[in-house]
């Protein structure tokens, strides 16, 4: 007897909406955001990219969603 295997597909979810600046000083910031279609599945991670405005490099960061 073969085990049955059900799959959902998803697709690409839709960036954040609302994104709003909650904290800032001269070395840390935090952001938040408003949560938009996921592409039907749960959303793991988000990916970040930021530069500093004196900069060309630009810096890229996955952020967790693990415990929200």
């Amino acid at each position: 007897m073969s085990t049955a295997l059900i799959m959902i597909a998803s697709t690409t979810p839709d960036p954040p909406i609302n994104l709003v600046l909650l904290f800032s000083n001269k070395t840390d910031i935090q952001i938040g955001w408003s949560l938009s279609y996921d592409g039907g599945a749960n959303v793991d991670d988000y990916e970040v990219d930021w530069k500093l405005s004196t900069s060309t490099e630009w810096t890229f960061q996955t952020l967790s969603t693990a415990g929200l």
